[in-house]
């Protein structure tokens, strides 16, 4: 799924639109200031792509051993 969406902008920019609403949900604090953060954006979802590969790696390693 992860590199589907690397791979398919198309994709990645319906995610965007979905965020909206995330977007309007967020405190101030993560919206504002020096790096703020906009779901809603493009490079900020494409920029976090790769993390959100490893957190979801690492979880389903984790729940594996736990079985």
């Amino acid at each position: 799924m992860i590199a589907g969406l690397e791979q398919a902008p198309v994709e990645l920019e319906s995610l965007c639109e979905e965020f909206s609403e995330l977007k309007g949900k967020l405190p101030p604090e993560f919206t504002a200031g020096e790096e703020p953060l906009d779901p809603t954006d493009l490079t900020t979802l494409k920029s976090a792509l790769p993390q959100v590969r490893e957190l979801l790696l690492s979880r389903l390693l984790e729940e594996g051993d736990s079985r």
